[in-house]
């Protein structure tokens, strides 16, 4: 999909208990500095197209937190394999941490779930708990 022209508020579902692209056990993952994770949903919003333009569900994983890739799903939701092997093709090609590929969110029916977050190496249970909010740049940091 050609990076679009157009502006638009980007949000997504953040609850892996309202993720219904999948039939499987939804997951998120927490890989990652903050600026990095930032970078990678930036790319991300350069990218992606209107919501109702994807005919099939899609994964996008972000390559190095610079690039993005994608992998549509055969079915109209999404298997954990599937998001396996979409990860394989990725990765597929070099080892660096430019080449590491993450995870980064699903379109299924004109919505956007959010599966990248920051790790949580510095957590503080002394200090208030601030969520990660994609597509929100400038947040606190934990």
């Amino acid at each position: 999909m050609a990076s679009s022209s157009f502006s638009f508020a980007l949000e997504c579902e953040t609850d892996p208990a309202k993720f219904a692209f999948t039939s499987d056990t939804p997951s998120t993952f927490n890989i990652g500095e903050k600026q990095d994770v930032d970078r990678a949903y930036a790319g991300l919003a350069a990218r992606l197209g209107p919501l109702d333009s994807y005919t099939k569900t899609r994964i996008f994983y972000s390559k190095g937190y610079e690039d993005i890739r994608d992998y549509d799903c055969r079915d109209e939701k999404c298997r954990a394999m599937e998001v396996l092997e979409g990860l394989q093709q990725c990765g597929a090609g070099g080892m660096a941490k430019k080449d590491a590929c993450y995870p980064l969110a699903v379109v299924y029916k004109q919505k956007l779930y959010c599966l990248l977050y920051p790790g949580q190496q510095n957590f503080d249970p002394s200090k208030p708990f601030v969520p990660y909010v994609p597509f929100k740049y400038g947040q606190a940091e934990q």
